[in-house]
């Protein structure tokens, strides 16, 4: 009988070894300090493709650096900033541009993005509208071919 007890006592000690050790572990872990993590950088702000715009050139106001576009069911006023880049379409390519060389009543085409607050600031801006983009004619269709 004292045997038995033995041998139960020496399993039971085993097992408690067996399963103490990792709960002992995983406790110590637990219990050291977090390491300090490094300071993050701040995130930058997701670079977007912006709002494109298609319309032609109402009017522009040199002073308050914006102009308009009329487009199909709405006018748009986009300001203008350092950053904006002005083309203009000249024999089927992009030349650089300024503000001032806009003509009203022109296609004008480009992007802008949206401030937090409301206001619509051009990144982009095409004059006579973006070179290299063929337009569509009836004349470039195919005809259906005859039955």
């Amino acid at each position: 009988m004292i045997k038995s007890i033995g041998k139960v006592t020496l399993a039971g000690l085993l097992a408690a070894i067996v399963l103490g050790v990792p709960i002992k572990a995983a406790a110590q872990d637990q219990s050291k300090p977090a390491t300090p993590a490094a300071p993050s950088a701040p995130e930058a702000p997701k670079k977007s493709r912006g709002t494109t715009f298609i319309g032609k050139l109402g009017e522009i106001d040199k002073t308050a650096k914006t102009f308009t576009v009329e487009e199909k069911e709405k006018k748009l006023t986009i300001a203008v900033s350092p950053e904006t880049k002005f083309y203009k379409n000249e024999n089927d390519a992009n030349k650089p541009s300024t503000l001032e060389e806009g003509v009203v009543g022109q296609e004008v085409t480009g992007s802008y993005m949206k401030g937090e607050d409301g206001k619509m600031t051009a990144r982009n801006v095409y004059w006579g509208g973006r070179a290299g983009k063929k337009k569509k004619k009836e004349s470039d269709t195919p005809a259906p071919a005859p039955k």
